[in-house]
């Protein structure tokens, strides 16, 4: 990646992460701020991270949610005003689909399953099984220990 969008896209994550807790962040505020046009953002974020810029944004409050999950003792409801989502069905939804773990059950979980270098994602398991690690939430598992009782 050449060194000006490198300076770009680390512009666009200090913008981001500046405002992360306004809901009313914009990509029209963005743009502006950045002085570039909207569809010129979106081309380079795709480009780069092959996600449009809302779903960008969003995935940067789940980081910092995650993190905040992590490492705070905030309620979930807290954490969602503290990262931007305004409706706490949404923000659980998006975690959901982000993490494969709902907020809850993620406090839930070793903190050493979700570390900065794969940035979300489950770890691999070990070579001998060759399936990725995927966390499931804990009620699925206690469904199957029922049925298997």
């Amino acid at each position: 990646m050449p060194t000006t969008e490198n300076h770009f896209i680390s512009k666009l994550n200090g913008l981001i992460d500046a405002h992360l807790d306004d809901p009313d962040l914009s990509i029209d505020a963005i743009c502006q701020t950045l002085g570039i046009s909207r569809s010129h953002l979106h081309r380079l974020l795709k480009e780069r991270t092959n996600l449009s810029t809302s779903r960008y944004i969003r995935q940067r409050r789940l980081l910092e949610a995650r993190r905040l999950l992590t490492t705070t003792d905030l309620r979930v409801s807290e954490v969602c005003d503290a990262v931007g989502i305004t409706n706490p069905q949404n923000f659980t939804t998006y975690f959901t689909d982000e993490f494969q773990v709902n907020p809850s059950d993620f406090r839930k979980l070793p903190a050493e399953i979700f570390t900065e270098e794969n940035s979300g994602l489950p770890p691999p398991a070990p070579a001998a099984e060759n399936q990725p690690f995927r966390a499931q939430p804990l009620f699925k598992r206690t469904w199957l220990y029922v049925i298997l009782a």
